[in-house]
Order: C-alpha cells, then sequence, then structure tokens
C-alpha cells in the first residue's frame, strides 16, 4: 500500500507549490495539509488513533491564516514528521518493518 501511496502524496505536495505559483496572480491561495489519519469512510478499517475532519479542516483554516503553504493539521502528521527530523535513519527502518508487517498480515 505504501509503495503506490505515499508517492502520490508527495506528487500532491508538490503540486501545491506549482499550482500555489499559477495562481498567485489572481490571489488564489493554495496550502498542502500533510494529514495522517482521519476518521473518514476511507479510513473505517484503520484501527487506533483518528481525527474528527471539522479538526483537520480549522486547523488548515488556521494555517492558511498564518500564510502557511504546508501544515501538519493532526498528531499523526506532527509525530511522523517530529520522528523523521530527530532520526530519519531509524524512522525508514521502522518504517520497513510497519510495510513489511502489513504484507504478512494481508498476505498482499
Amino acid at each position: 500500500m505504501g509503495g503506490g501511496y505515499s508517492p502520490a502524496k508527495a506528487a500532491a505536495l508538490f503540486l501545491s507549490s506549482i499550482t500555489r505559483s499559477e495562481l498567485a496572480d489572481q490571489g488564489t491561495e493554495v496550502i498542502a495539509l500533510i494529514v495522517g489519519s482521519v476518521d473518514t469512510r476511507m479510513a473505517a478499517h484503520v484501527q487506533g488513533r483518528k481525527e474528527d475532519p471539522r479538526d483537520i479542516a480549522r486547523a488548515g483554516l488556521t494555517a492558511l491564516d498564518r500564510g502557511e503553504y504546508v501544515a501538519d493539521p493532526d498528531f499523526m502528521a506532527v509525530d511522523a514528521r517530529a520522528r523523521y527530523a530527530r532520526d530519519p535513519v531509524r524512522y525508514e527502518r521502522g518504517l520497513t518493518k510497519l510495510l513489511n508487517a502489513t504484507v504478512m498480515d494481508t498476505g498482499r
């Protein structure tokens, strides 16, 4: 799952920069929200803490008011970015273990 999902998220992040540049002259503001797990139908099968979509929207609007281009609007996103910043190698090794465990659990 992460092999396709993560690159798509990275592409969306870069697309936000391109879109921001293209629409700046007309006054359109663009912000990328780096979101963790949100309580939606898509994430119904995901175990653990999930954020209320309304909280994500509020955090996004607050970040937009501050003039931010990228925002981590929930605990999972903030925590992941902080763990990666502290020790990128350890973070990636942990991600590898997580992805391998998911493959083993699902048989994919």
